[in-house]
């Protein structure tokens, strides 16, 4: 390079990088979902970047490099599901449930869609099994209705109100367990339908509950029998004195 001096020929050649779009859908309807959170994922080079459908149920991430990607839909009320319609719940790994998608440099793969199912819900009362009378609730918070699915593993929880209804949101449609954590009350914890269910017991030996998607699933309820007390006095050996 010369001062004052032009040097032309300095020139580039750029490739065009890659662009994975589809749409989001709801699966009964076939109606367009908006702001469904929508994530894209490459291990090795790690990418990752999340977009949000807009109001035609669209997304798409552009200026992706070469390489292989997993996708996941997300949204508060439906079933997270990985490409290709495969349930992903909170706790999957997309890179290990997924659907891979490869992708070369200058390539638009499209049709990259998924199509969600909506929670259903489980609903019932707590109630004594010796008066009928509302379960008494210590506070908010403090009575939880744990749900599980076929396998035993957790999935969602409610809490009873002041009249001993409850209802768990968010629940995936198929056969799930349900089992009460009375923690402060001074009910004993069971397992649906009936059956004690104390620390660490097995939920999968309940009686299941069918769920379906957009459903609210009445009536799984509890009579719940009170615990015994024991009481005594700690006191000094020698003294005598309690401590």
């Amino acid at each position: 390079m010369t001062l004052g001096a032009t040097t032309s020929g300095i020139d580039f050649e750029l490739v065009r990088l890659g662009i994975l779009e589809g749409t989001v859908t709801e699966a009964a309807t076939g109606a367009p979902l908006e702001d469904v959170l929508v994530s894209v994922v490459q291990p090795l080079p790690f990418v990752s970047e999340i977009t949000f459908t807009d109001a035609a149920g669209r997304y798409r991430f552009a200026g992706l490099p070469a390489g292989t990607y997993f996708l996941k839909a997300d949204d508060f009320n439906f079933l997270p599901e990985a490409y290709q319609e495969i349930p992903c719940p909170d706790f999957c790994d997309v890179n290990e449930v997924g659907t891979p998608v490869p992708l070369e440099l200058e390539q638009a793969v499209s049709g990259l869609d998924f199509t969600l199912e909506p929670y259903g819900s489980i609903s019932g009362t707590l109630t004594d099994a010796v008066t009928g009378q509302p379960v008494e609730v210590p506070g908010p918070f403090t009575f939880e209705i744990q749900v599980f699915n076929d396998e035993g593993r957790f999935e969602e929880s409610g809490f009873a109100d002041s009249s001993g209804s409850y209802r768990v949101f968010r629940v995936p449609a198929g056969q799930h367990f349900v089992r009460t954590d009375a923690r402060a009350s001074p009910y004993l914890d069971e397992l649906y339908d009936d059956q004690p269910c104390y620390e660490g017991c097995d939920v999968t030996g309940g009686s299941a509950v069918a769920v379906v998607s957009d459903s609210e699933t009445p009536n799984i309820d509890f009579a719940l029998d009170r615990g015994g007390l024991i009481t005594g006095t700690i006191s000094d050996a020698i003294s005598g004195e309690p401590l």
